[in-house]
């Protein structure tokens, strides 16, 4: 099997394969009325199927990781990408809500499969002084894809709701192919071996890894999934609240959501820029609190009025595009920290990040208040976990 050309080249594959997963999840997000109406259930009970999507990424990562570290993650990458393929393919057929639910689950494993393992591959072949940078390009890749999967899906709509689990299924089988011709192994430490103890044993050493007696490795990831929640609790709740409770049709969802995506872009760029100018612990807290901010804000104003969904949006925008900045800066000090499994380690933050995120969630969308009061108030407490999360660590931090 040949090499990648370039690092470059490989570095692209890595961003496209983990733009897979946000590919199928927001192409889908202006289907729910329609796949809705032909289940004959509500528009919330479908929106229950992007939770459990996100449920399957979170554990598609915890596997995907430790398997990745054993046997290498160019088979890891193939396997999860056949079975992608797969569950995109069975989601045409579809008649039922259970079934949606049940290959939404697996699709989204699969795809947890994939971007593991495409992150390990970069840690694998980047060294830590250039690791957020690499980081931040890989995300501003991935992250066109929140802006122009959804527009994409409301195109896509008079062809039927079939039609975005095709768009899945094609972007599938041309990854699958661009790995076997193009992709060699990156991981230098396979085992070899399948073991469920040695499995456990890498996630130990990610839980139990300190420094100066602080369990810095499980605290600083807290943090990260805390700050970095937040835009999936908004692709959770978006539909019900850009569709439902402020009326916009489906096909005007994907300009408001598009905006989540362009403050994401801004904000990766900006982060790109500070990566090597500040301190990344620096970078990471104090963009914390700029997000803990924005959200304070938005609590405000919803104590006295609705706000304009311009407002709304314009609030959670500096929260998202923010969190982007600090993205990459938090993922290299948190990987930085080990010298191996870094799979697992990816795992251990992503598994973390997207549970939270799909159960949180799945809250705001359940709550008997306003949907974008609990989507505010749950990213107000979320951030707040952060921050104390940061204070645990800080003294390490400070201390290089």
């Amino acid at each position: 099997m040949s090499e990648l050309p370039s690092s470059k080249l490989l570095l692209f594959t890595a961003a496209a394969l983990v733009a897979l997963s946000p590919l199928a999840m927001d192409s889908y997000l202006p289907a729910i009325p329609a796949l809705a109406d032909y289940l004959g259930v509500s528009a919330g009970a479908v929106s229950w199927t992007v939770s459990n999507f996100l449920l399957g990424l979170a554990a598609g990562q915890l596997i995907g990781g430790a398997i990745s570290d054993q046997k290498g993650r160019r088979p890891v990458v193939l396997f999860g990408l056949i079975l992608f393929a797969l569950s995109s393919l069975a989601l045409v057929f579809i008649d039922s809500l259970w079934s949606a639910n049940g290959w939404r689950l697996l699709q989204g494993f699969s795809g947890g499969v994939v971007m593991v393992s495409a992150i390990a591959m970069v840690k694998d072949i980047t060294p830590p002084e250039r690791l957020a940078a690499q980081i931040a390009q890989i995300i501003f890749v991935v992250m066109l894809t929140p802006i122009i999967a959804p527009i994409i899906g409301a195109a896509m709509l008079p062809l039927g709701w079939q039609s975005i689990f095709i768009l899945s299924l094609v972007a599938a089988v041309l990854l699958l192919l661009l790995v076997v011709g193009w992709v060699q192994e990156s991981n230098a430490h396979i085992t070899g071996k399948l073991s469920l103890s040695g499995a456990l044993a890498q996630y130990g050493y990610v839980l139990r890894f300190q420094r100066d007696g602080v369990y810095i490795a499980r605290w600083q990831a807290l943090s990260l999934s805390c700050s970095a929640l937040l835009g999936l609790v908004f692709v959770t709740a978006s539909g019900p609240i850009i569709m439902d409770e402020y009326g916009l049709a489906p096909e005007q969802f994907p300009y408001a959501f598009g905006a989540f995506a362009v403050s994401i872009l801004v904000g990766n760029r900006i982060g790109k820029w500070m990566v090597g100018r500040f301190p990344a612990h620096i970078i990471f807290r104090r963009g914390v609190w700029i997000q803990l901010a924005a959200i304070v804000a938005l609590l405000v104003v919803l104590g006295f009025v609705q706000p304009p969904l311009w407002l709304a949006l314009a609030l959670m925008m500096v929260a998202f595009g923010t969190g982007a900045a600090i993205g990459p800066s938090g993922s290299a000090m948190f990987l930085n920290l080990l010298d191996k499994h870094f799979g697992s380690a990816t795992a251990f933050e992503t598994t973390l990040r997207f549970s939270l995120g799909a159960l949180l969630g799945s809250l705001a969308t359940a709550l008997p208040i306003g949907h974008l009061l609990a989507t505010t108030l749950i990213m107000f407490v979320s951030l707040l976990l952060s921050l104390w999360s940061s204070t645990v660590t800080r003294r390490f931090w400070r201390s290089l």
